[in-house]
């Protein structure tokens, strides 16, 4: 029961114990300038300082019964006997050993050894922001050396003084050095703690700002600065993904004859485009696969419906897409995107003790990828389910245009594809004409289908791919007879 007890509130339990003994050490100052001796409480002030030494001891005591000898590898257990040492000269002067009213100089120096015990604030400082167990294990060895060379000469050094002063100098002159000593150590070590408990970990979690900033998206990095725990905890919530692969890879590789700096530098730029473009619409950039990002925007780490989720995802689509045309950049200035939206994805950190990663699980992230090679396939810019054109469809800032049914990799059945157009009177004319000669195709009237989307062709700037897809189909579906069960569905292949 003891043991589960100190366990569960060990922190609580230190705090506790500092702060007494903060306050014995306030008390014995006291005691030196004669104040208790003045007004004839020198008695009650010792019998409190023989409770206020049992309870050091019995802290000692029932540490060694709690840990073991696993108390004593590390410094602690220095510090904690070193605190419990006055009780000596309390006993000592409630038995008549000492026969002066107060301590003998032989032995008064075990009473400033309890300055000590503010070393352990920097134990608290850490049971404060993690477990104990976290905190042994971090513990390094650097840590325990500093605690136990700081015990020992902080010993040495007040037992050397007690024992120069005392026996130099009158005991009137005595007191008043000691009293100084002691005050200037407890003054210079709950300064130097103060430094250590904001100024250091102000530096170091800065410096782990940046670093989780670089591994993780910032919504994650923020959020696990604020509560190390969300380290641990996935959520299923909905959630849009996508994929944003740089077209021409391959090629440009070749042209840059293995020039691997500039193959690298160009890359960066590029991804660095897209990525600012994630960034500002809140997507969470998920990780990077040689020239393609995925990225999210779902879970409990970002603000938003599932629409406005869906929409930022778009939008930030959209956007990089036409910041990189108009980058002027030589190569990587093009993209393919694919994206998908569910109900339900998981969401948060996997992998193990030694390496974790934040992410998304769950079949729209398979189908976000198929999407974004199926959009190859078909010549479009981009390539959603219908279920991101449902959550999105209420906005006018972009428009749909219905690229048909695709049966995907990894898919039996098939779905329909959308395509992202931003939404203005040039797109507005040949979407609907798109449309138009799709609803002939899917009824099988295909010289119609082909007259649609050959005006397509002319109204579009630079002409439109899927149309001349399209076209090529009709072609030999009229060329060739219709094929028996035909179903105007297009297979997409990787």
């Amino acid at each position: 029961m003891i043991s589960s007890f100190y366990k569960n509130n060990s922190d609580k339990i230190e705090l506790g114990l500092i702060i007494l003994a903060i306050l014995s050490v306030i008390a014995y100052l006291t005691d030196l300038l004669g104040v208790f001796q003045k007004f004839e409480i020198l008695q009650i002030y010792q019998l409190i300082s023989l409770i206020v030494d049992c309870v050091f001891v019995g802290d000692f005591l029932i540490k060694i019964y709690i840990f073991r000898l696993s108390y004593f590898k590390g410094p602690w257990w220095l510090v904690d006997f070193i605190a419990a040492l006055p009780i000596i000269a309390s006993l000592g002067f409630f038995t008549g050993i000492w026969d002066s009213v107060r301590i003998t100089r032989t032995v008064r120096f075990f009473l400033i050894l309890r300055v000590l015990r503010i070393l352990r604030l920097t134990r608290v400082y850490k049971l404060m922001q993690f477990d104990s167990k976290d905190v042994n294990e971090s513990e390094s060895k650097k840590f325990k050396y500093t605690i136990w060379a700081s015990t020992l000469f902080l010993t040495f050094f007040l037992i050397t003084c007690m024992y120069y002063i005392h026996n130099h100098y009158s005991e009137e002159i005595a007191n008043i050095i000691e009293f100084n000593l002691v005050l200037g150590l407890v003054v210079a070590t709950l300064l130097s703690l103060f430094i250590v408990r904001v100024q250091v970990p102000d530096v170091t979690r800065s410096q782990i700002a940046k670093l989780l900033n670089i591994a993780l998206p910032k919504q994650v990095a923020d959020s696990f600065l604020k509560d190390p725990s969300l380290m641990n905890k996935a959520i299923e919530m909905p959630a849009t993904i996508i994929f944003t692969d740089l077209i021409g890879f391959t090629s440009i590789v070749e042209d840059l004859n293995g020039d691997h700096k500039k193959l690298r530098s160009y890359l960066q730029k590029s991804l660095g485009i897209i990525c600012d473009e994630h960034i500002k619409n809140n997507l969470i950039i998920d990780k990077f696969m040689g020239d393609c990002v995925m990225s999210f925007k779902g879970g409990n780490l970002v603000n938003g419906s599932p629409e406005e989720h869906a929409f930022s995802v778009v939008k930030a689509s959209l956007n990089s897409k036409l910041v990189l045309r108009n980058s002027n950049l030589k190569y990587f200035n093009n993209a393919r995107i694919g994206g998908a939206s569910t109900d339900s994805a998981l969401i948060g950190s996997f992998g193990t003790e030694k390496r974790l990663t934040y992410t998304v699980l769950g079949d729209a992230v398979n189908l976000a990828s198929r999407l974004e090679s199926a959009s190859k396939h078909l010549g479009v810019e981009n390539l959603f389910c219908e279920k991101t054109m449902k959550l999105t469809n209420n906005n006018c800032e972009f428009i749909w245009r219905e690229v048909g049914d695709l049966i995907v990799e990894g898919k039996r059945n098939s779905i329909k594809g959308f395509e992202a157009i931003l939404n203005n009177e040039d797109n507005r004319k040949w979407i609907d004409i798109f449309h138009k000669g799709l609803k002939y195709y899917t009824s099988k009237e295909f010289i119609d289908a082909k007259a649609e989307f050959s005006k397509v062709i002319e109204l579009k700037f630079n002409g439109d791919n899927l149309s001349k897809y399209y076209i090529n189909n009709c072609n030999n579906i009229i060329n060739n007879n219709l094929p028996k069960n035909w179903q105007p569905i297009i297979e997409t292949r990787k």
